[in-house]
């Protein structure tokens, strides 16, 4: 029987509500956030970003048990107090967006950022947004293993938690409306 890791159950118990539930609030997107700000996003500057997650952090924070942040933007809530003592925190991995590739999709990190940081910064959990797709393209499909078992190896070291948002996506050529892309997606998964 695997011994349970106290880091990580104290991370867990530090990002669910009173009575257990996962109650998170996503505010980890980059350039699809702007999109909310503005009919232009090119129009939308960092700073307007910053201070539209700050002011969502604050108002929401009494409803949720934690926040899902980037550090691009997110982080900017732990120096101005916006985050309560009380309310969990969770940090994204990758520097990724939601846009359909045309072809195989290669996990990629956020450059100056890693799992030490997310446990640095005082964070409960930590998170990847994992592109998988392993019937495409065996090369990609194994960078993608390794980057998911590498991730996992360095969470274990850090007692951190790691959750994973698996996104089976369609390329150019495929109908994801289609009954057959529907079950390719079910047996491939």
């Amino acid at each position: 029987m695997p011994t349970l890791d106290p880091g990580k159950i104290r991370g867990l118990s530090g990002i669910v509500s009173d009575a257990g539930f996962f109650e998170i609030c996503a505010l980890d997107h980059l350039s699809d956030f702007a999109e909310l700000l503005a009919p232009d996003p090119s129009t939308v500057g960092f700073e307007d970003i910053v201070t539209a997650k700050d002011q969502l952090v604050r108002e929401l924070s009494p409803s949720v048990s934690a926040f899902l942040l980037d550090a691009r933007y997110g982080a900017q809530v732990l120096a101005t107090g916006a985050l309560p003592a009380r309310t969990g925190l969770m940090f994204s991995i990758e520097d990724e967006d939601y846009k359909l590739p045309a072809a195989p999709r290669r996990t990629r990190h956020r450059t100056g950022w890693s799992l030490d940081q997310i446990k640095l910064i005082g964070a409960d959990m930590a998170k990847l947004l994992w592109f998988y797709r392993p019937d495409l393209d065996p090369d990609t499909a194994e960078h993608q293993r390794f980057v998911l078992r590498s991730l996992v190896e360095q969470c274990a070291r850090l007692s951190l938690p790691l959750v994973v948002e698996p996104i089976w996506y369609p390329v150019d050529g495929e109908d994801p409306t289609s009954e057959q892309w529907r079950q390719d997606r079910v047996e491939e998964s």
